[in-house]
């Protein structure tokens, strides 16, 4: 059930308690967007497909390396090397929320420090920074939010389903031959996809992920960030699936058989 009461502070809180989630909170400076939100993961929490973000809109980079130092970083044999690059790591996105950290930012770091180091040096920096994000997504269970966009352009060039780009392992992708393998589709079998050069970019784009996943994010995650953004563009009557209808009309446009 959710509550909207107004703080001392003139914002709006919208407080929901709902029986198997913890209670949560989020404050707003309108209204009508605390009742959106709140509405919103009522929607969530009914389809079971509701995870909560509070932790990483509140948990700063810069807190989750100093807790990945002291947890995690003395029993690498490296530890020395680690915390120079943690320091440096902190320098830059510190100041930045889990939430509010993008691929674009860290893109731009890399690209600023490759003009000035060797690639296998940055490289080991971007290492720590995945190793650090998983760390917060698997031992401390704070749920990452990711860029959208680069999921939905994605799916249209290639058109590919959800778990199929959830389930994407970078190993799978050759950027140079222009394809990616889809493994245990709906089928059982597995399928080798044309990129198209869009697709090809977006890839570029993206840091790659300590675990080997191309998007790092759960199938779920990705219908929940899609139907939020959805909403936020007043769209109405469109499904994430709907994604891979339009991709396909575009292919047989382009005069590709089936």
């Amino acid at each position: 059930m959710a509550s909207i009461t107004k703080t001392p502070e003139g914002t709006y809180r919208a407080q929901i308690r709902k029986k198997g989630y913890r209670t949560i909170s989020k404050n707003f400076t309108r209204k009508t967007s605390a009742e959106r939100w709140a509405r919103q993961v009522e929607v969530e929490m009914e389809k079971g497909i509701f995870v909560s973000t509070t932790e990483a809109e509140s948990t700063t980079v810069g807190e989750l390396l100093k807790r990945y130092e002291e947890e995690i970083a003395p029993s690498k044999k490296s530890y020395a090397d680690l915390k120079y690059r943690i320091k440096l790591l902190d320098q830059q996105f510190g100041h930045f929320t889990l939430a509010a950290l993008t691929s674009s930012q860290i893109k731009d770091y890399r690209d600023e420090r490759l003009k000035t180091r060797k690639e296998e040096t940055v490289r080991k920096e971007l290492g720590v920074l995945n190793r650090v994000l998983e760390f917060a997504i698997k031992d401390c269970e704070i749920h990452l939010p990711k860029d959208i966009p680069y999921i939905v352009i994605f799916a249209l060039e290639t058109g590919m389903r959800r778990g199929e780009i959830a389930r994407l392992q970078w190993k799978d992708v050759d950027l140079k031959k222009c394809t990616a393998i889809a493994r245990n589709t709906k089928n059982g079998e597995d399928r080798t996809i044309p990129l198209s050069s869009k697709a090809i970019g977006i890839l570029r784009q993206l840091p790659r992920d300590i675990i080997g996943q191309v998007f790092p994010i759960r199938a779920d995650s990705i219908t929940q960030a899609f139907d939020r953004c959805r909403q936020r563009a007043g769209i109405k009557n469109l499904r994430l699936h709907d994604l891979r209808h339009e991709a396909t009309s575009r292919f047989f446009e382009k005069g590709l058989n089936i």
